[in-house]
């Protein structure tokens, strides 16, 4: 396998989980540990007989779900804290929405045919058909590091 294949997960792990680097390598090198023992155990070898096809196949299978979820949280923790985040404004709802207190709306994503957003209290989602949007804008809000001092 090749070098980049092992070096980018672990990469993107440490940028991921920059926060809290120990649970990150801590994932990573479990996932590794148990990609290197159902590799070796040659668990699939009748369903995928070419040995390097099933190395990778197994290691996307272990690592992605943990590059999953420290995504995921990782985009959750900066939702929460106002650091980063996609939104429309409230009043651009469709329909009876459209009439609630004029507020960011924060766009959490798709689930089936509805968007789900959260509004700014981080209490209160708020689920809109997709349809209901003939055009749906995101606008992006990001916190900028104040500069240093010169």
């Amino acid at each position: 396998m090749a070098c980049s294949a092992i070096l980018y997960p672990v990469i993107a792990f440490v940028f991921i989980t920059r926060r809290n680097w120990i649970v990150g390598v801590s994932f990573f090198a479990f996932a590794v540990g148990l990609w290197v023992f159902i590799d070796k155990a040659d668990l699939l070898r009748g369903e995928i007989p070419n040995r390097n096809a099933r190395s990778f196949i197994l290691f996307a299978l272990v690592i992605l779900p943990f590059a999953a979820v420290a995504t995921g949280h990782e985009r959750a923790q900066r939702l929460m804290k106002e650091e980063l985040y996609q939104y429309i404004e409230s009043t651009e709802l469709p329909g009876e929405a459209a009439s609630m207190s004029p507020t960011r709306l924060k766009f959490l994503g798709k689930a089936g045919d509805h968007f789900l957003f959260l509004q700014s209290d981080n209490h209160t989602v708020v689920v809109v058909r997709a349809d209901a949007f003939p055009t749906l804008v995101l606008k992006t809000f990001r916190v900028t590091p104040p500069k240093p001092p010169s």
